[in-house]
């Protein structure tokens, strides 16, 4: 590592290397990614919460621990999001040369806070998702006491972890100002210890419902959609893999301004996309409802109509002769005999499968289909022909079946 050098002697937060002028008026940045990052991960995940809780809230009518700590998470993550867009008025993504020396320590300030939001933010994240799977999986004992140990590995270092970023420098004001009296802890040892914690718990989350999944008695294309859904979260998983390679890689560079923004978008990608997965098996049911509202509306605004069928435009007699007919062959076919009336028709207990076909007609003045509600002056006719036949048994089945009737 260079030499310290005095901020004094300096025109920018840091030496240029050599051959270089430091530029501040148009210097070489990678800002635009930042804004880019926040302005498409903040609209998103506040429309999969609000999905999310509305669909608990008005649909299901069940809020449980999970959603509070969801909601929890997001607004955590609305903060980490904008202490991210804050940096980028302090010279982040921009090489510290080029970045005047009081918005380097102000650019300090704010990485300092946005360290310490990171752990919090990933654990409620993460732990909504465990809660939900104990809720839907908690019938496997198994499952539920890896979920119980996972739950308690991520406290036993998000909480010490949380303590260790907060006091990392003595005083605490040694970290934006290392030219005062006081010394630090690694900063490059924390992110790595953040990295390999937050795979190993993605990686977790990823993998611990796929055998409940895949042995559920259901078609497999219903257990691909399934896993995808939950797999989703193998995104978090490689947002954590690419934070743990900019750490390494560039992780003992001064150049903090620079090199903690890529850093810091894989950290907020990762907790994002834990938050979206956590709301991913809410949404079939909200787009479930919207769909049916959506078919319903299309229905009720459409003019009702009409399609006439030659067939039903014969006098009362002709067809009152065709569905009486349609009776007689009906039972004939099933055994019954012609005159059999359709008030004594039992089914048969030793055929599992049948299917009966209704004709509705228009029958008026039968005194059968006319039913009087007392009291009330409201007349429902209904006229039926039943047509009792097997329906899922194999053709040969069926004849046999038949003869047996």
């Amino acid at each position: 590592m260079p030499a310290r050098v005095t901020r004094q002697s300096l025109v920018g937060g840091l030496p240029p290397p050599a051959g270089v002028t430091p530029n501040f008026e148009n210097p070489h940045s990678i800002a635009h990614w930042n804004i880019l990052c926040q302005a498409i991960c903040m609209p998103v995940i506040t429309i999969f919460v609000i999905a999310r809780i509305y669909a608990k809230t008005f649909l299901m009518k069940s809020v449980l621990a999970e959603d509070y700590m969801c909601l929890i998470a997001w607004v955590m993550s609305m903060i980490y999001s904008s202490l991210a867009l804050m940096l980028h008025d302090s010279g982040g993504g921009v090489h510290q040369w080029d970045v005047p020396v009081e918005k380097v320590i102000r650019f300090a300030k704010q990485a300092y806070v946005a360290e310490i939001f990171y752990g919090p933010v990933a654990f409620c994240a993460k732990l909504a998702i465990l809660l939900m799977f104990n809720r839907i999986f908690g019938a496997h004992v198994k499952f539920l006491w890896a979920t119980r140990v996972l739950i308690a590995f991520m406290i036993l270092y998000y909480i010490p972890g949380g303590l260790v970023k907060i006091f990392i420098c003595t005083p605490i004001e040694h970290f934006w100002n290392p030219e005062s009296d006081g010394n630090c802890l690694d900063e490059n040892t924390i992110f790595l210890a953040d990295c390999i914690v937050s795979i190993i718990s993605d990686f977790s989350i990823l993998v611990l419902p796929l055998p409940i999944i895949w042995g559920l008695k259901t078609n497999t294309r219903r257990k691909i959609g399934l896993s995808i859904t939950f797999a989703a979260g193998g995104l978090a998983c490689a947002a954590s893999i690419m934070r743990l390679y900019g750490t390494v890689t560039f992780g003992d560079s001064l150049d903090k301004t620079y090199v903690l923004i890529p850093i810091l978008l894989w950290s907020i990608a990762e907790v994002n996309i834990g938050i979206i997965c956590g709301c991913l098996p809410i949404l079939p049911i909200l787009l479930r409802t919207f769909y049916c509202g959506f078919k319903k509306s299309l229905q009720g605004s459409s003019t009702p109509y009409y399609k006439l069928d030659r067939s039903k435009l014969q006098s009362w007699p002709e067809r009152k002769a065709t569905e009486e007919s349609k009776v007689r062959v009906a039972n004939k076919s099933a055994g019954f005999g012609e005159s059999m009336p359709m008030e004594t028709i039992q089914t048969r207990n030793d055929v599992e499968d049948a299917e009966t076909t209704i004709w509705a007609g228009d029958r008026p003045g039968s005194e059968s289909s006319v039913r009087r509600l007392e009291n009330s002056g409201i007349v429902k006719t209904v006229s039926v022909d039943v047509n009792q036949g097997l329906a899922t048994l194999p053709e040969a089945l069926q004849r046999d079946a038949g003869r047996k009737l």
